[in-house]
């Protein structure tokens, strides 16, 4: 309120529509325990409208405190070793996504003892097929390398990037 500067302002508020000095707008801000809020700066004259500032700061913070919230939601995607390429890419691309809205994703893949005997690389290959594909969805992630106890299975944890604005 006390930072408004110009004389004139236009007040914008249900069936207020006009032209007033700063002082009566904000005279009649005050009488209904509001703010001036700045809705249009680049106008002239400035154009406020009546609300409670510390309100609107609070529902913008909650918003932010919400969507860091969900941020964190793990996704889970299993897969078999034996997936088709084009099911391997659909998996992926669910990956890709969920990495977009900055959630981390666990991949599960899976084989058979036999497999693994004719194959002693898959895992380490179908590992290396995922991290291909996701790459190609131009999505920036960090691998978390997990163990599992079993030989047969293996997990990756990919975590997204965030961008600090």
């Amino acid at each position: 309120n006390e930072g408004i500067v110009s004389e004139t302002v236009r007040l914008i508020h249900g069936d207020i529509n006009e032209v007033m000095s700063h002082s009566k707008a904000l005279k009649i801000a005050q009488k209904d325990n509001l703010d001036l809020v700045v809705v249009a700066p680049q106008a002239d004259p400035m154009n406020y409208k009546r609300e409670q500032y510390k309100k609107k700061v609070y529902m913008k913070e909650s918003k932010k405190k919400q969507k860091v919230a969900t941020m964190g939601q793990m996704k889970e995607i299993k897969m078999k070793s034996t997936i088709a390429d084009h099911d391997l890419k659909i998996k992926c691309k669910k990956a890709a996504d969920a990495l977009k809205k900055l959630h981390p994703v666990r991949i599960l893949m899976s084989t058979t003892l036999k497999l693994l005997k004719e194959t002693p690389t898959l895992l380490k290959d179908m590992t290396d097929k995922v991290t291909n594909i996701l790459n190609d969805h131009d999505v920036p992630f960090t691998l978390q390398p997990k163990e599992l106890k079993s030989t047969t299975a293996i997990q990756m944890v990919i975590l997204p990037v965030i961008k600090k604005e």
